[in-house]
């Protein structure tokens, strides 16, 4: 696709393949997303030879990818990005991005003046790794709402669009570094895997594995960063789950305890007496 045939300042090349699906557009023309500053976004699945040049965009373009890996092309080099992390290429400029690989994103053209998008404006052109993957939950709620134009809730699509515009002013103004935010999203990828099989007989050496780490290291890190130790923080979503299930069903303490990974319902019992300071029968006969 070209703009300016005769004159060709603006290409985009989508190559065979590919695969891109446009927030629907009865969404920006009721002004449903241009009240929070965004302009456009899309999801894109892409094929190699996927290239954007533009030699001035008064928009931001904000590129979250979720898979594959791709560059951008600026005055001073290209610049290389993959799964997981954020770019920011700045309006009222040049723009030049794509890959020779495979790789897919999720993209937003921000306006640049627009007052909730403050946070972005001091910040110029960056790439660094998402903190977690909540984004990309976040942008795919608000696009599967444009499936069907006719169920379009502005509540829903305003509130949703805030949601994720806090969750980027979060990663702007975050003070870690580039290493901490990357340590932190595998961190919380282990949870998550823990958080699915309580059950499992987990040991530091087999979370350490899960993440390609040594036992040794993953302790250090939870120490820097969560103030507790790998088996503590399992035993911590162990009694979350434990006090979720007690207060919202009937089963038995020793069917609780078999599905969270404890041999007995007294040494549960007893363990949990001692992180909330009350027995579990108490909290049912709440």
């Amino acid at each position: 696709m070209t703009e300016n045939i005769n004159n060709i300042t603006n290409t985009l090349t989508i190559t065979k393949g590919s695969k891109e699906n446009f927030i629907s557009p009865q969404y920006l023309d009721e002004n449903l997303l241009i009240k929070t500053g965004i302009q456009h976004g899309g999801i894109s699945v892409l094929k190699p030879g996927y290239r954007v040049t533009r030699s001035y965009c008064t928009d931001h373009i904000l590129i979250y990818c979720t898979s594959g890996n791709a560059e951008v092309t600026r005055p001073d080099g290209t610049h290389a990005f993959s799964k997981g992390d954020l770019v920011l290429i700045p309006g009222n400029a040049s723009q030049n991005y794509g890959s020779k690989n495979n790789f897919s994103m999720m993209w937003l053209h921000l306006q640049p003046n627009h007052k909730r998008l403050a946070f972005i404006f001091k910040i110029g052109f960056k790439i660094w790794p998402a903190y977690n993957n909540q984004l990309e939950s976040l942008f795919r709620f608000i696009y599967n709402e444009t499936i069907n134009p006719k169920d379009i809730n502005p509540k829903i699509v305003h509130a949703w669009s805030e949601l994720m515009l806090t969750w980027l002013e979060r990663e702007f103004i975050s003070n870690d570094s580039q290493t901490t935010i990357r340590h932190r999203r595998r961190l919380d990828d282990l949870w998550l895997i823990v958080s699915d099989d309580l059950a499992y007989p987990w040991t530091i050496s087999n979370l350490a594995s899960k993440i390609h780490l040594s036992p040794a290291h993953l302790h250090s890190l939870m120490q820097e960063l969560y103030n507790t130790t790998p088996m503590g923080m399992v035993t911590k979503l162990r009694l979350n789950k434990v006090h979720l299930l007690l207060q919202n069903t009937d089963l038995k303490l020793g069917s609780i305890a078999n599905m969270v990974g404890y041999s007995s319902p007294f040494s549960l019992s007893r363990l949990f007496k001692r992180h909330y300071g009350f027995p579990p029968r108490d909290l049912r006969k709440q």
